[in-house]
């Protein structure tokens, strides 16, 4: 059953005539006979029946003819809608959009003034729920903090980057301790049996900091997990915990009575990486934005070094 055949049982409908009905459509009227004939066997029920020479619809015809009417106006609407608009899809980026993380937002809107040949439509979300959105194609593209853990995701680096720990400037984690370039060096024992404030359940940046506390044998707890490293600093400066936030946010601690430090010995490597399902097909207009992306990353990490 094709839309052909409905438009030819339609026009029987309009004219109660198959000559009339042919004459218009322009086929013969042993055409529009067989098309009636394809659709009664297609759906094993009569359409039409005739009395005194006059065709009439039977029940079965009634329902199809007015299905049949909302079928061929949503139809007749997709082929004006699409063909009257941008055909292009959008590319459903995700990443973290909150203040003060890696300009994803400016790299965005820096797209859309020099080149803006696709539209990219925003998700806001951590990274285990961004591979989860991957492998499910709900997103495109995704900017991921930490590694996927997934074979079916191509992965690009785009920033390296490590973690870094905030605390009042009258805890004790830092007494003893040396400052280099703004940074508190903290013996790990000092490290040990103390309360933390975490990202959510997802994050990159604490799939990180646990897996590198577990790895190096320091006992820690979680007090709190939170959507923003806003929170974590206010939350550090309320004397709630330890803050764990990535390298790039030591301006946090500035104008504060906050400290920021590492652990004396280990480095909580992460590294950022923009993603996407292996089996994605890589269109123009993805490919010239995964491309714009990624020089983005180069100008912004080479802004970094000269800092």
């Amino acid at each position: 059953m094709t839309i052909r055949h409905l438009t030819v049982f339609m026009k029987v409908c309009e004219k109660m005539n198959m000559t009339a009905a042919a004459r218009e459509l322009f086929i013969s009227q042993p055409a529009v006979s067989q098309t009636i004939s394809e659709l009664e066997s297609y759906y094993n029920v009569p359409l039409f029946h005739r009395q005194s020479g006059k065709l009439h619809l039977t029940g079965a015809g009634v329902k199809l003819k007015n299905l049949t009417e909302q079928l061929l106006f949503w139809n007749d609407e997709i082929e004006r809608t699409m063909k009257n608009t941008r055909t292009l899809p959008p590319i459903k980026l995700g990443g973290p959009f909150s203040a003060g993380e890696i300009r994803l937002s400016e790299i965005v809107a820096a797209y859309d003034r020099e080149v803006g040949k696709a539209r990219i439509y925003l998700t806001d979300s951590n990274s285990g729920d961004l591979v989860r959105r991957i492998l499910g194609s709900e997103l495109d593209l995704a900017l991921v903090d930490g590694d996927t853990y997934s074979r079916d995701v191509v992965e690009i680096p785009l920033f390296e980057d490590e973690l870094l720990f905030l605390c009042r400037a009258d805890d004790p984690i830092l007494e003893g301790a040396q400052q280099t370039d703004g940074v508190y060096a903290v013996q790990r024992e000092r490290a040990a049996d103390r309360s933390w404030l975490l990202r959510e359940d997802g994050s990159g940046v604490s799939r990180t900091f646990e897996e590198g506390m577990h790895k190096n044998r320091i006992p820690y707890e979680v007090r709190g997990r939170f959507r923003s490293s806003e929170s974590i600093r206010a939350s550090a400066a309320a004397g709630l915990g330890l803050g764990v936030i990535t390298g790039r946010k030591r301006e946090f601690a500035a104008g504060t009575d906050l400290r920021v430090f590492r652990i004396e010995g280990i480095v909580f490597d992460m590294h950022l990486s923009v993603c996407y399902h292996r089996e994605k097909h890589l269109f123009p207009e993805f490919k010239e934005f995964l491309d714009f992306l990624t020089e983005c990353s180069k100008s912004h990490t080479a802004e970094d070094e000269k800092e």
